[in-house]
């Protein structure tokens, strides 16, 4: 067997110091502190660098990606009803229809959302 030293192994690591948390996120380092300052994602401390585990990036972006979603969906219903109280979390079926009309759904029934609405 030929060890040749041009074969490469990349190795993509697991724990990510601010900055590469920051990049795998697409936030900057300034914003990334404050997520894990206010706890709003675990880290952990190795040596003097805190570093976050990428599967609790990735559950941060799901619930990130939800509460926008229902950010979105508040807005366009306070738009759509002025005056009205919006409506509380649990929901007829009928008031839960009138909430997400108008939302795009994907081929699959999924519910879409623009995260460049700010509507």
């Amino acid at each position: 067997m030929t060890n040749n030293s041009s074969d490469k192994v990349s190795i993509t690591p697991r724990m990510l110091r601010i900055e590469g948390a920051a990049q795998y996120t697409g936030v900057t380092n300034w914003f990334m502190e404050e997520l894990l300052r206010r706890d709003k994602i675990p880290f952990s401390w190795v040596g003097k660098h805190k570093v976050v585990d990428r599967e609790d990036l990735d559950k941060w972006i799901v619930e990130y990606k939800k509460t926008q979603f229902y950010n979105q969906a508040t807005r366009r219903w306070r738009k759509e009803h002025p005056g009205e109280s919006e409506p509380r979390l649990i929901m007829t079926d009928e008031q839960a229809q009138a909430f997400f009309d108008g939302v795009a759904k994907a081929a699959d029934g999924n519910l879409q959302c623009d995260p460049n609405d700010d509507d």
